[in-house]
């Protein structure tokens, strides 16, 4: 708590949580009238002074109230994750209700963000499926014209990827359809680096009578291997954001839709997030993208098996309840995981 006392703590926890309900700048009166508060405004001033001199709170010009700073809800974020008590158990039964088969994975992606959207009063977000994590359940492959194939990869989830490589030989369509079946039958329900190292292992093999396939198939693998496209992402709740009275001035607003419209903004903390294990809080200005530096986002990755293959969470405004959201990211996450694990 970097050597907070117990008063200071009570005292920013107090500000902290006012201005969750409401965004207007906190004065020592309101934490006075306090139920748990016994001591003076005066005194509550002095300490105010205090947290503000040392980062916690900040006020406009126009007011003589106080408002948290990133500083102050990392704290407050950290002494929630530091808690015994956050529990996706604990959500009421009407939180649990995802529903247990999707018909396909992208409806899935949409139900969950609607999910997230409903029980958080935010924005609800979900990362697809990386293709890299996918396990092939077909892949074809079809000559578009000369040195242009596409290739179609159907994931066993029912992912379905397209992509236009460029080859430096002219391959024939009679030649894609072997490649695509050896590759089909050798290596379903493998990831595509799986394929590839399986493939590197049998180049370097002796004597196989289809060398030639196999290198062939390599290069393909490698060359879809290669994709770093920009990925998708799904949201649901915009009206959320839009609704909330920070975000009501046309500056504010500006900026709010210019995050959403960037999507790569978005993909690009997701993806961050996606190395991390249990829930990931970028607060303010954390996210080193000036977009979001009014917004926070909850974050927790998905997994198929023991693979974490996406990332989920909630996009809202600093002030948002945390620990209400926190456990909703994280009972999310572990739902939609067992729906892939078990599908």
């Amino acid at each position: 708590m970097e050597n907070l006392t117990e008063r200071e703590k009570s005292v920013l926890w107090a500000i902290i949580q006012s201005y969750m309900v409401s965004p207007e700048p906190v004065g020592s009166g309101s934490i006075a009238k306090m139920s748990n508060f016994d001591i003076s405004p005066a005194t509550i001033r002095n300490v105010m002074a205090d947290l503000e001199e040392s980062g916690y709170l900040t006020h406009p010009h126009t007011s003589a109230g106080r408002i948290p700073t990133d500083k102050a809800y990392r704290i407050y974020v950290n002494s929630i994750l530091s808690e015994d008590g956050i529990n996706p158990a604990k959500l009421d039964a009407e939180a649990l209700s995802l529903e247990r088969e999707p018909a396909s994975i992208e409806e899935l992606l949409k139900q969950t963000t609607r999910f997230l959207s409903r029980k958080s009063h935010n924005m609800g977000i979900i990362s697809a499926p990386k293709i890299n994590f996918v396990t092939l359940k077909h892949i074809e492959f079809i000559r578009l014209k000369k040195q242009h194939i596409l290739a179609i990869i159907i994931g066993e989830s029912g992912l379905v990827e397209n992509k236009v490589i460029n080859t430096e030989e002219d391959i024939l369509q009679g030649e894609l359809d072997k490649v695509r079946n050896f590759i089909n039958e050798s290596f379903h329900g493998s990831t595509l680096p799986e394929i590839k190292r399986k493939l590197r292992e049998m180049l370097l093999e002796d004597k196989r009578n289809f060398d030639e396939l196999v290198e062939k198939a390599m290069k393909l693998s490698n060359l879809m291997f290669s994709f770093s496209g920009e990925g998708e992402i799904y949201y649901d709740g915009t009206s959320n954001l839009i609704e909330e009275p920070e975000f009501s001035g046309t500056e504010e607003m500006k900026k709010l839709l210019s995050a959403f419209e960037e999507k790569s903004l978005i993909l690009k903390i997701l993806d961050k997030c996606l190395a991390a294990n249990g829930v990931t809080i970028y607060i303010g200005a954390e996210a080193s993208i000036g977009e979001m530096a009014d917004l926070s986002i909850i974050a927790a990755t998905y997994k198929k098996g023991d693979k974490a293959i996406g990332t989920l969470g909630v996009l809202g405004p600093k002030r948002m309840n945390y620990s209400m959201v926190i456990p909703i990211v994280n009972y999310t996450a572990k739902t939609v995981s067992e729906l892939l694990t078990q599908s």
